[in-house]
């Protein structure tokens, strides 16, 4: 992918675990690499690398979908 994109209105969007590689929406305002909790592997606290955040494993994730449009853009995030 291209370089992330920021200021996005906030919805869900295809991400993928970089743990397991199961596909799944996560809600952002951007592209970037983000930290979720895994519905395939999140439960696995030791089988994978991950980040522990409010006593749950979150999963490193990476947006795998299309690049925004002039739409998506948040006028208050200028």
């Amino acid at each position: 992918m291209t370089q992330p994109v920021f200021g996005l209105k906030v919805r869900p969007r295809p991400y993928k675990c970089t743990a397991c590689s199961q596909e799944q929406e996560v809600q952002t305002n951007h592209t970037d690499a983000c930290y979720a909790i895994c519905g395939s592997c999140s439960w696995k606290m030791g089988a994978h690398e991950g980040v522990m955040l409010f006593g749950k494993m979150h999963r490193t994730f990476t947006y795998t979908g299309e690049a925004p449009t002039a739409e998506e853009i948040n006028p208050h995030a200028l």
